[in-house]
Parts: C-alpha cells; structure tokens; sequence
C-alpha cells in the first residue's frame, strides 16, 4: 500500500531541520500521540534518530492481534540531509523483526515564505493473506493520526523556540 501524509511546519527549513533532528522533539511527538518510544541519536550517524516502539496488538484487526508477541518493538530509524538552502529530505526506514511488514518513507521539506510543508510517500506492505490489506489500513489510519498529532506538537515547539 502506498501512502502519502502532508505537514505544514510554520517555520523557516533551518528551524524545521533543526527540529526535526532533535531527539528531544521526536520524544515529544510520540508522547504527544501517546506512543510510548525509546528515542535516541544514531550513534553512526548524527543525523539520525532511532525509535524503539512497542507495538499495541490491540490496535490491528482480529484474528491478526493474537499473532504478534507482546513483547514485540518495531524500530524506525529518520535520516535527514539539507538537499539545498530551501529543501530537506528524509529518508525512514521501519524494521518489524518477526512480523511479515516492511515499511519505508521519503520527506521532502520545502520552505515557501518562512512556511515549510513536509511531504512523505512511503510503502507499507504486510504480507499475511486474507488480512494483510485489513493491517496495512489499520496501520496506515495510526499513521494518517500521528502526522496531525505531529503538525500541532511541532507548532507548539516551534513557537517555544523562538
């Protein structure tokens, strides 16, 4: 399943880059939409963040939820990189060890008069039959969610930073 979630971040791309790595800003968002995550800077890598998420089987569709192991944490790993003055790209990558779903992103922020709009694409596939479309929705909608709980806990961040 392909998916697309829009941003709009009202901040200049040197403040958005700044903000989004931060690993206290990516703590921030998961609490703001009550994921718990262990967060931390990559240690290979500076500019990227390492999220540990639980996975709470009780929000994919029965019977898949008595399949996935309650000690189950998926990792998504966030790299980003100035591509110019006025643009940021990202790139995300979802590791679901034991589990048949791959997941993978790409942002592209672009400043237009001190406004930067995030634009991420992705691929979500989940590769059970007869449920795997009924996952990748579920998954999907947590996702459409957690990019509106982004866009207000950055609006707050960005506005205390200041």
């Amino acid at each position: 399943m392909r998916f697309e979630h829009t941003i709009t971040y009202p901040a200049p791309i040197a403040a958005v880059e700044k903000m989004l790595t931060n690993v206290d800003y990516t703590r921030g968002r998961f609490a703001a939409a009550r994921v718990n995550a262990q967060v931390e800077a990559d240690r290979a890598n500076p500019r990227a963040i390492v999220s540990r998420v639980p996975v709470d089987a009780t929000l994919l569709p029965e019977p898949a939820n008595r399949f996935v192991p309650s000690d189950t944490v998926i990792t998504l790993t966030e790299t980003w990189e100035m591509a110019s003055d006025q643009t940021l790209s990202g790139e995300g990558v979802g590791d679901f060890p034991g589990l048949p779903i791959r997941m993978s992103s790409q942002s592209l922020c672009v400043e237009d008069d001190g406004v930067t709009r995030r634009t991420i694409t992705g691929e979500l596939t989940v590769s059970i039959p007869f449920l795997g479309g009924r996952i990748e929705q579920k998954l999907e909608e947590q996702m459409a969610l957690f990019a509106r709980k982004e866009e207000e806990f950055a609006e707050r961040w960005l506005e205390q930073a200041e």
